[in-house]
């Protein structure tokens, strides 16, 4: 706690009667300030990387001194960050704060910087020769290789392809020999930057 502080004097007399004087004294303990803070949105991306933070202090709270993980810094109640917009991951936020009685407090808290992903899939493609729509894959960002997982099956359900490479695609044959024009089966399965797995199944038309 934050206190202030009196002296206490003791005055003893040690004579045949043995009398002594205490005087009694006060500590007056002031009120700790109690640092605290939110921030929204809940889910920050890297397409928009500003979050905004409300002090929630309490006690009279007449200063604030914010660390954005070292990137920049705030003297304001309630300040908004923009981190860069070119790594996801975890930043650390510390708040100092101080009361009307000189007393301080802190507290640290860390937010997330997620990834964005996304993915199209193309609903027909052309293997002619004219290189133009040669290969059908998926098309995308925020994608790893890890789980990654597309198959191509035929109508009678036999697979005819597989990659685990999100730059393999298909080129329309099976055991080199270009397939007949008409609708196949794919199923997709894949994990996102952020560790989120997706699982598609669709139809692509081969057309010439």
């Amino acid at each position: 706690n934050c206190y202030a502080y009196f002296f206490t004097f003791f005055l003893s007399n040690f004579t045949v009667q043995r009398s002594s004087l205490v005087k009694t004294a006060y500590i007056t303990v002031f009120e700790n300030p109690i640092a605290n803070f939110s921030s929204t949105p809940e889910t920050v991306t890297l397409f928009d990387p500003i979050i905004y933070f409300t002090d929630l202090s309490q006690f009279n709270i007449v200063a604030w001194n914010w660390s954005f993980n070292e990137l920049g810094f705030s003297n304001i109640q309630h300040p908004n960050f923009t981190f860069p917009d070119v790594d996801t991951g975890s930043y650390l936020i510390k708040l100092s704060v101080e009361n009307t009685n000189g007393c301080r407090d802190s507290i640290a808290k860390y937010v997330k910087i997620h990834g964005e992903s996304g993915i199209f899939i193309p609903n027909a493609f052309s293997p002619d020769g004219d290189n133009l729509n040669e290969t059908f894959s998926p098309k995308g960002f925020g994608i790893t290789d890890e789980n990654y997982s597309f198959l191509i099956f035929n109508r009678w359900g036999e697979l005819i392809f597989e990659s685990h490479k999100l730059d393999d695609g298909w080129d329309g044959t099976y055991k080199k020999t270009l397939v007949e024009v008409g609708v196949y089966v794919w199923k997709l399965n894949y994990k996102d930057i952020n560790g989120k797995t997706w699982q598609y199944t669709g139809k692509v038309t081969i057309i010439k």
